[in-house]
């Protein structure tokens, strides 16, 4: 069965760095008819197969290395969490809420508090931005393994915490799992620090 999930992964990889594959495996094959030609600019045919040559081996090389690079660093993530890759890995922002029950004149802010605190110890968050939001407020910053954003809001008796998680860099489409990794870190700290009875 984790085979299967981990082929679908793989696979899954692949399709979405296709584009990339090729676009480096035309660089390839563009640098080998390139110095084909250098040394014969008559030797078109040769040049021709060899281009053709370089496309393919760089579409190959790049996508089979990236989408194993990605799944094994995804996979080593997942089991930390005591299963296998799936494709939320690769959904962003990686979303995770949960719900604290005050406890008699608390806070929202005492609460969010507790919570940056698991976030640090997740991933070294640090903080930039404190926004104030209807009925709470929003925090944002970045560590080393992901960007964040956690959002945290009174309703009624209750407080919900929401985090967002995406990798650092906004260009970056996979990485390895790491944003996903990181808000089920956050997840697993909240609930286990902020009354775990409660806790939705």
């Amino acid at each position: 069965m984790e085979f299967l999930q981990l082929s679908a992964y793989w696979l899954s990889v692949m399709r979405r760095v296709s584009l990339h594959a090729v676009a480096f495996g035309v660089l390839a094959g563009g640098t080998a008819a390139t110095i084909v030609l250098l040394h014969d600019s008559d030797a078109w045919s040769e040049a021709a197969s060899s281009a053709t040559t370089g496309i393919l081996a760089g579409y190959v090389l790049f996508s089979v290395l990236i989408s194993s690079a990605e799944t094994v660093s995804a996979s080593w993530v997942a089991r930390r969490h005591g299963g296998a890759p799936t494709g939320e890995m690769m959904e962003y922002p990686c979303v995770r809420e949960v719900r604290i029950r005050r406890q008699g004149d608390e806070t929202a802010s005492a609460i969010a508090d507790e919570a940056l605190h698991c976030l640090r110890a997740a991933d070294g968050m640090r903080f930039k931005q404190v926004t104030e939001i209807e009925n709470g407020l929003s925090v944002s910053g970045s560590g080393t393994r992901a960007a964040a954003r956690m959002d945290v809001v009174s309703e009624g008796s209750e407080v919900v915490i929401t985090l967002e998680t995406r990798p650092p860099w906004r260009w970056k489409k996979l990485d390895g799992g790491a944003s996903w990794g990181v808000a089920r870190d956050w997840e697993t700290r909240v609930r286990s620090t902020l009354r775990p009875s409660s806790a939705g």
